[in-house]
């Protein structure tokens, strides 16, 4: 898979995850195990034919562990939306892409924010992009001043 195939679909398993409660196991040993994005990814592998992926389950976990830190950066920069009235497709994007911003070192920051824009243009509305791209731009220039 290339790179932006698996924030594809680490983006369906966030946005699956989103909309789906998926109950943790009755089972102690299995419920100390259980991941509600790795029964999203296999859901969505399993209904749509989503390709497996050990880097996107990766990511889409680390997304969903660090989703109340990822969400605070989000409002801060959202001064016209709050948090709550974000569609929960951008939330996951801008989620993603935080993520990568402030934990993935390999991924420059540019390549995150233009990831996030391609994909909210592949999936979101009309000027979800602007929204995207408004709001990462600033979270950018507040990491690298001067830029």
């Amino acid at each position: 898979m290339t790179r932006h195939e698996v924030r594809e679909a680490a983006l369906f398993m966030l946005f699956s995850n989103a909309f789906n409660e998926f109950a943790a196991p009755e089972d102690y040993a299995e419920a100390e195990t259980f991941s509600r994005v790795k029964a999203a990814a296999d859901s969505l592998i399993e209904s749509f034919g989503l390709e497996e992926s050990a880097a996107a389950l990766k990511l889409a976990e680390n997304v969903d562990k660090n989703a109340e830190s990822l969400d605070a950066v989000i409002a801060r920069f959202s001064p016209t939306r709050e948090l709550a009235r974000i569609p929960k497709l951008l939330r996951c994007v801008l989620q993603m892409a935080v993520y990568e911003m402030d934990f993935v070192g390999e991924v420059p920051d540019k390549v995150a924010v233009n990831e996030a824009i391609d994909l909210t243009k592949e999936y979101g509305a009309g000027t979800d992009s602007s929204f995207v791209s408004g709001l990462l731009g600033g979270y950018y220039r507040e990491k690298h001043p001067g830029e």
